[in-house]
């Protein structure tokens, strides 16, 4: 089976060949937690009582940043931006980070809540 054939549900990249399968046996073992990080997540962000950003939420759930930055756009068809936090830097400059929220349109479904069209 070529490293092609599987189907995770990890981002896997990489500019070379080498690099692509370096980041290939990375996910193959991601995998093996990927759907408890993605839970977590969404939990998260469905209990926080409002949307939160990447740093913020690497802070409660004790990731890397780059773990959050992963796991969150492997849901992102579930996730919908909600405004920006302003972030001033000691040098002056000013930074913005995404708010996250709960896609609600998208939960249903895999919540199994149904959705409107099913419905109908």
């Amino acid at each position: 089976m070529t490293q092609d054939a599987l189907d995770f549900s990890v981002p896997v990249s990489g500019l070379t060949r080498a690099a692509r399968h370096s980041s290939w046996t990375g996910a193959r073992q991601a995998v093996k937690t990927w759907t408890a990080k993605q839970s977590a997540l969404l939990q998260l962000l469905t209990q926080a009582g409002g949307p939160m950003n990447d740093h913020e939420l690497a802070a409660v759930l004790r990731w890397p940043l780059s773990s959050v930055c992963s796991v969150r756009n492997s849901v992102r068809d579930l996730l919908a931006p909600d405004g920006f936090d302003a972030v001033t830097w000691p040098d002056g400059g000013v930074t913005r980070r995404t708010r996250w929220k709960i896609n609600r349109i998208n939960w249903r479904g895999v919540n199994g809540e149904g959705s409107d069209e099913a419905e109908g």
